[in-house]
């Protein structure tokens, strides 16, 4: 398989469109998803019918296809929303209320011992432990 990663290369520049401004059609994801389709193709490989390297092409291209049809629909299934803030009033979502009562838990938050936290959930936690070994 090492051997044939032209073949990735091969294929994304005749027969895929790249595209940079949209997700997953850019080189690197391209490639990547090639070198799946490549890792597909050599351990379905049966040596009989075709060069690897041939054989490796037509799976990679169809995975591939497969690859953009999945993110055109993807992208097909996106809804439109317009960033403009320009239009009547009515159109514009109310603005957020301020709250009537002051809110005090970011200085409670920052207030809060995380050791003494993390002791109290252990004293009152009552399920099932877990014995977490680090292998080295």
């Amino acid at each position: 398989m090492e051997d044939n990663l032209l073949v990735i290369d091969k294929v994304i520049s005749r027969y895929i469109n790249v595209n940079e401004a949209v997700c997953g059609m850019g080189r690197d994801d391209l490639y990547q998803e090639g070198a799946v389709a490549l890792c597909k193709a050599a351990s379905a490989y049966d040596g009989t019918s075709a060069r690897f390297s041939t054989y490796a092409i037509t799976v990679v291209r169809n995975h591939l296809y497969n690859h953009c049809k999945a993110v055109n629909t993807g992208r097909r299934n996106l809804p439109s929303v317009s960033l403009d803030m320009e239009g009547p009033d009515d159109d514009r979502p109310p603005p957020f209320p301020e709250p009537s009562v002051p809110d005090s838990t970011d200085a409670l938050i920052g207030e809060l011992d995380a050791s003494a936290l993390l002791a109290d959930c252990k004293r009152r936690y009552s399920g099932p432990a877990w014995a977490w070994r680090r292998w080295s």
